[in-house]
């Protein structure tokens, strides 16, 4: 039901999103997921999937690695 309330293109809630009242209330951000990525230079290097094939990706960093939160996007 909640999914239902979202705007399909940015996953705003469509009460707020799509009301004239909110114009110029929204801003948008840039980030670079690097999971989506790896599976981008996957593609790049090996070509689309067949459709019975599966791309995904797993966190393969060492066991207790905190990434440095200052790397984090400030959203």
């Amino acid at each position: 039901m909640y999914e239902d309330g979202l705007c399909s293109g940015c996953g705003q809630p469509r009460e707020r999103a799509w009301n004239e009242d909110m114009e110029g209330w929204y801003e948008t951000h840039r980030v670079l997921c690097q999971a989506c990525q790896a599976v981008r230079l996957d593609m790049d290097a090996h070509g689309a999937s067949s459709p019975a094939e599966s791309v995904f990706v797993t966190d393969a960093s060492p066991a207790g690695f905190d990434p440095d939160p200052r790397m984090a996007p400030k959203i």
